[in-house]
């Protein structure tokens, strides 16, 4: 039981791991390509678009801190499952 549990820690953790790698990635050019791409899809006023590209950003950036929290949670359990207090420090 134990064993699964941790499996299964170990799964999410990997997962959130990607989605956070993936969410930054797309962050980190988002700027630019956002504006082309509301752009191409509606006739806006440049600062309409900013203003819709800043809401997105901030969205994923409190995406990302939502995921890295849950991380942090899941290393907590796990560290109670493995007695270990070392392993997963800011992984």
């Amino acid at each position: 039981m134990i064993d699964e549990e941790r499996e299964r820690l170990h799964d999410q953790r990997s997962k959130f791991g990607f989605q956070i790698e993936r969410a930054k990635y797309y962050l980190s050019g988002f700027g630019a390509d956002a504006i082309k791409i509301i752009n191409s899809k509606a006739n806006l006023p440049a600062a309409d678009i900013e203003i819709i590209t800043e809401d997105l950003a901030e969205h994923l950036e409190w995406e990302i801190d939502a995921m890295i929290l849950a991380i942090k949670l899941i290393d907590a359990k796990l560290k109670e499952l493995d007695g270990d207090d070392d392993e997963y420090e800011d992984g």
